[in-house]
């Protein structure tokens, strides 16, 4: 059992595409959300209804539709998962890494020693969760200095494994970055 944690701009490739390869290796797969925040009236931003139980998918910079949401990361513990992935997206990242709930469960799901993965600006989370400080990681390029600021030893690979923290840069990646996951299941 995967769990994909995402939220509103999660990139559709890095949620579609890893889950069918999962799926066709014995997987299921749940895409994990944070709880869903109303702002005040004031503020003027206004969600539609679906928003609350869906989350928005792009390819890039452009909607690509709504994903359900399968679980709430309130919600969960880190028993009810054998493996999480982090996809990132356009404004997915920031909003994961800034939730304490997000970086909490993240946190604890490192510790269990089970397989914890990211893609792209997904190594951006880890980032925020200290998951990467002091180990061998990867991530989209335009992170990867953020990422050795943080204490990541950067590598420029296709995929870097690191204990259980397994991460790599981009959607091209794909299958290594599955494979190593696994590889870990297994």
């Amino acid at each position: 059992k995967i769990g994909l944690v995402a939220t509103h701009g999660v990139e559709e490739t890095e949620i579609s595409i890893p889950r069918k390869w999962f799926e066709a290796r014995g997987a299921t797969c749940h895409l994990v959300s944070p709880n869903h925040i109303e702002y005040a009236a004031a503020f003027g931003i206004q969600f539609p209804e679906v928003a609350k139980t869906h989350v928005l998918a792009v390819q890039f910079t452009q909607n690509s539709g709504w994903i359900p949401i399968d679980a709430r990361i309130e919600e969960i513990t880190v028993e009810d998962y054998d493996a999480i992935y982090v996809p990132g997206g356009t404004w997915n990242p920031d909003q994961l890494r800034s939730n304490p709930a997000v970086l909490a469960f993240l946190q604890k799901f490192q510790a269990t020693g089970k397989p914890l993965g990211a893609i792209c600006h997904g190594s951006q989370v880890f980032l925020s969760a200290k998951i990467t400080k002091s180990r061998n990681a990867t991530g989209y390029w335009a992170i990867m200095e953020d990422m050795a600021n943080a204490g990541a030893n950067v590598l420029d690979k296709p995929v870097v494994v690191d204990g259980n923290v397994i991460t790599s840069r981009f959607i091209y990646d794909i299958p290594q970055f599955v494979e190593a996951i696994v590889a870990q299941l297994n």
